[in-house]
């Protein structure tokens, strides 16, 4: 009979940082057609696994916000491409796993693909790994762990197997928005909000964090202004919709096209990510580029 041990064992061995698992009660509250049970009718439990972005990794954002932009390659490949490869390789062997195991299992990509018009993904890795005790949602609305802080990555499987939970994160707030704000203020388009919230329940407890406005966040993850590394400054309407999207990026300057599709999920912005406070070395190195 496989094992909550088995498990985390396997995630270690193929290179991951964190493992947690919840049993899928916890997540009832998720949106209908995204919740373990839609995308797996007997699904008891899910594993979610995550690995660490190199504090290098992160730095590279803020040199590129001081001037040198081709340093957001190396975010671009490793804080995105390589770790979801990683990610994405980890989860597959943990579901062939638990199915010779006699367990059916279901790994969810760690990112792409989504829903591109609803900016919807298929499961929330995020809300998973707070019900599996690894961290907690931040204002920026990013997943953190307490010693990484949002620079993390994360995956999902799940499985039919019944696998013991571990306990929901309750080890203190990591994300106090009475004594920090840099997320909101580093944000190049104002997306993040700073009183509009979403709250969500897990067992007993309720979670909230920023309802940012996703399209906002998108165009400048795109570099369709300057303050996020493009040439030019293309003012987004407000509302941004989809069509006036597609409009923009079809108005990017071409050589910027070709480095988004160079880069397999590209993003040219990340400061509210390499800016958060929360994490061992974060505060050291966030000074230095505020």
């Amino acid at each position: 009979m496989v094992s909550s041990e088995d498990v985390r064992k396997l995630a270690f061995a193929k290179g991951m940082d964190y493992i947690g698992i919840t049993p899928v009660q916890r997540l009832k509250e998720a949106p209908a057609g995204h919740r373990p049970q839609d995308l797996l009718p007997q699904a008891k439990s899910v594993v979610v696994m995550g690995v660490r972005i190199g504090e290098g990794v992160a730095g590279a954002v803020k040199a590129a916000r001081g001037g040198l932009r081709h340093a957001v390659y190396s975010y671009m490949m490793y804080g995105f491409v390589v770790l979801n490869a990683e990610l994405n390789e980890a989860a597959h062997a943990l579901a062939r796993f638990l199915e010779k195991e006699g367990h059916m299992s279901l790994p969810i990509p760690a990112s792409p693909p989504f829903e591109q018009v609803k900016l919807e993904a298929a499961f929330s890795h995020r809300h998973a790994a707070v019900a599996a005790g690894l961290g907690e949602i931040g204002w920026h609305a990013n997943f953190m762990v307490p010693d990484a802080g949002p620079r993390v990555r994360l995956v999902s499987v799940l499985t039919e197997a019944s696998l013991e939970p571990d306990p929901v994160y309750a080890k203190g707030k990591l994300c106090d928005r009475s004594k920090c704000d840099i997320c909101i203020r580093i944000c190049p388009i104002q997306a993040i909000s700073p009183n509009k919230k979403v709250q969500f329940r897990i067992e007993d407890k309720t979670f909230e964090y920023s309802a940012n406005d996703k399209w906002r966040c998108r165009w400048a993850n795109r570099g369709l202004i300057k303050a996020a590394l493009g040439s030019k400054d293309i003012i987004p309407p407000d509302p941004i919709t989809p069509d006036s999207y597609l409009q923009a990026v079809s108005q990017q300057n071409p050589w910027e096209a070709r480095e988004i599709s160079s880069i397999t999920d590209a993003n040219f912005c990340g400061r509210c990510l390499a800016y958060c406070p929360v994490g061992k070395k974060a505060s050291t190195y966030t000074r230095s580029f505020l």
